[in-house]
């Protein structure tokens, strides 16, 4: 059979990843804190202050919304102290420009592509139809242009958009296509959480270097998508190589994103202080939740308020990574430098059930379920991965949920590894942990959980109207479905289900 336009574009980007890689050729000995490809070079850290994402200036706006045009390409990042880097970036920037709207405002981003790959832009958390929401299989040509259309009707929330092509999602993401994408609304506004320049997002990413100051990454797939995907032995916060942040003497809100492609990381503060998380993936909690460490495993992101009130001035105190060692334990420091008066704090009551529901997580409860579907993970045997012993097939779809209905979702996982298992248009309560309620930190809305080894988890949704954009195409109501490990997503975890009409 000839191939098509999309055997086409696979090839191109295949080809091009390879030839714009400046790869090493050693493969990877250990996936975790280390590994052979070459150390990273040595810097020091803490010399650079963690930079805030830059807002994108829109290219026209109305009433009742904004127009942006962004465009991949190539550019130069200072990761490392000194040292320009290659990277692929939103804008030649990485990471790539925020885009901060709010709440019932329509945004449409004409995105060109001029990078040597095809690409494709998914926003984790948009409520779009699947024309703007990033399938991997809707790629952008290099040198092609395509509008996305996001109609907003959601809750204020921490979003982020990264590239989704089929197939080397982990490698573009890698060389630096991720920014955040944050929505606000009058009812987070009216909150007296911490505002302004005290409201921070913070991307936490790894990554490995050449000694020329060049990205590493395996050349051989096989290499990469090993069971626990590829880590970096350098820790990088919104951009820099572990970076100071100065604060003043009072809270602050932090918006945390995982953005690795495989590591996950579990927050804490190095003087064992506790910190108040207020909202997950689908925005605010209910209630504020105290805790002294916090796990967030890739496309994660969770909101929590820091109170450095009551440490002196010249204090320092470490944002620390408890599931890593050596160069990855320790992602950037806090520098206590001067007082301020603060007039923010966090209510015992964030945002109640009754004010919860939105398009993307409809109320809903278990005895609704018109159905059950239970979702495999595990590994084939030529070392691809599966669900439900499928790899990714474009023109198979394996689910045909219909709007208005409730569903439980089971999450399987028979084998010694780790999935933060992503789930596109919608968000979801998780019902339960092998049996157990789920962690007291994972019980607001969400669209990514984390399924460790051996594990089942029932997660429970209601499947929104479809919101068509102004341009119906081809993959109109189809969706993703797929492991968040950027490398399990490319090798192949991942499949598609289409929301119907009732």
């Amino acid at each position: 059979m000839a191939p098509n336009r999309r055997d086409f574009l696979k090839l191109g980007a295949l080809t091009g990843a390879s030839l714009f890689f400046p790869f090493a050729h050693a493969a990877l000995a250990s996936h975790r804190d280390g590994g052979s490809g070459g150390a990273s070079p040595a810097f020091t850290p803490y010399t650079r202050q963690l930079p805030i994402p830059q807002r994108k200036v829109p290219l026209s706006s109305t009433a009742t919304g904004d127009v942006y045009a962004i465009t991949m390409k190539p550019g130069l990042a200072e990761i490392l102290p000194g040292v320009q880097t290659p990277i692929w970036g939103y804008d030649g920037m990485y990471p790539g420009p925020l885009l901060r709207t709010r709440s019932q405002r329509q945004v449409v981003v004409h995105q060109t592509n001029h990078l040597e790959v095809p690409t494709s832009i998914h926003t984790h958390g948009g409520y779009v139809d699947g024309d703007s929401d990033g399938h991997p299989s809707d790629m952008i040509a290099p040198g092609a242009t395509k509008t996305y259309t996001f109609g907003n009707d959601q809750n204020a929330r921490t979003q982020w958009y990264h590239d989704h092509a089929e197939h080397i999602t982990a490698p573009s993401a890698y060389r630096g296509l991720s920014a955040f994408y944050i929505i606000d609304d009058a009812f987070d506004d009216a909150l007296p959480l911490p505002k302004g320049n005290y409201d921070v997002p913070i991307m936490l990413q790894d990554r490995r270097f050449n000694a020329d100051g060049t990205l590493y990454y395996p050349s051989d797939p096989a290499v990469a998508a090993t069971d626990e995907g590829f880590e970096g032995d350098v820790l990088v916060a919104n951009g820099k190589a572990q970076p100071f942040a100065p604060v003043a003497a009072r809270r602050y809100r932090f918006r945390f994103l995982n953005g690795s492609n495989a590591r996950p990381y579990l927050l804490r503060l190095s003087n064992g202080q506790p910190f108040q998380l207020i909202a997950s993936e689908g925005g605010l909690l209910e209630a504020p939740i105290t805790l002294t460490e916090l796990p967030i495993w890739p496309a994660e992101r969770y909101e929590v308020v820091i109170d450095f009130g009551a440490l002196a001035i010249g204090t320092s105190v470490f944002l620390d990574n408890g599931f890593g060692s050596d160069s990855v334990s320790r992602i950037l420091r806090f520098d206590v430098e001067r007082a301020e008066n603060d007039p923010s704090s966090v209510p015992a009551v964030l945002r109640p059930a009754a004010d919860q529901a939105d398009a993307t997580h409809m109320a809903t409860t278990e005895e609704a379920a018109v159905t059950t579907r239970t979702w495999e993970f595990g590994k084939s045997w030529d070392g691809l991965y599966t669900i439900n012993d499928k790899i990714y097939d474009e023109n198979r779809i394996d689910a045909f949920p219909r709007e208005g209905t409730t569903e439980v979702w089971e999450f399987d996982n028979g084998f010694g590894w780790s999935h933060p298992v992503h789930l596109h248009l919608l968000n979801f309560k998780i019902l339960d942990r092998d049996g157990r309620a789920p962690k007291v930190h994972e019980r607001g809305w969400k669209e990514t959980v984390h399924l460790g080894p051996g594990e089942k988890v029932r997660v429970l949704m209601k499947w929104p109207k479809v919101p068509v954009g102004p341009t119906p195409g081809e993959f109109l109501t189809r969706y993703a479905f797929h492991c968040h490990n950027l490398e399990h997503e490319d090798h192949d975890m991942m499949t598609q289900f289409r929301v119907d009409a009732p």
